[in-house]
């Protein structure tokens, strides 16, 4: 337990990620540049943010990050004038790529095993966000999944997802003892 001069306590945060000394708002802050300067589409429309995340085949995002690797490679072995593109717009656009791969990955192993005989159910986006932040309560633990919550409890999935998150490495902060 954390205690502040002001005798306000919080939880220990040893064990919570560090997302603020993880990653740099210099970095972010360009990345959002390049992400919002590719919003913009050769007929003039200009498509959502999140437009990604409706689903880009891993595929596509391989060819486009070896293609962006290969502008990176040329600069970093001094041919510059051989990239298609500046160093910066490759590096964002590589991150770009990752995280679509990531993002893809993540989504596939939230998927059910699908049994002989039945229909696969698919976990999307919505899913997750819906039950993260629309305040639903879980029927089995009466947990208080309230809005802007950062805790899902894996109840609340359409799937059994008792074999899917490892809590080393998932996005989600599950609860530990939500149904013991």
């Amino acid at each position: 337990m954390r205690e502040f001069d002001s005798g306000a306590t919080r939880d220990n945060i040893e064990d919570k990620p560090n997302y603020e000394g993880f990653l740099s708002p210099l970095v972010l802050e360009e990345f959002g540049r390049y992400m919002h300067q590719h919003r913009y589409q050769s007929d003039g429309e200009v498509r959502d943010g999140d437009n990604w995340q409706k689903g880009i085949p891993t595929d596509a995002y391989m060819d486009s990050l070896i293609r962006h690797m290969m502008d990176i490679w040329l600069h970093h072995r001094g041919y510059p004038e051989k990239a298609r593109e500046d160093l910066k717009e490759a590096l964002c656009a590589v991150m770009f790529n990752v995280q679509g791969l990531l993002y893809n990955l993540l989504l596939e192993r939230m998927q059910p095993q699908k049994s002989p005989g039945e229909d696969n159910v698919t976990v999307t986006r919505s899913d997750i966000d819906d039950r993260i932040y629309n305040g639903e309560q879980c029927p089995d633990c009466g947990g208080d999944h309230e809005t802007g919550h950062q805790r899902l409890c894996p109840r609340m999935l359409p799937i059994d997802t008792t074999d899917l998150y490892d809590p080393d490495e998932s996005i989600v902060d599950l609860e530990d003892d939500c149904h013991e």
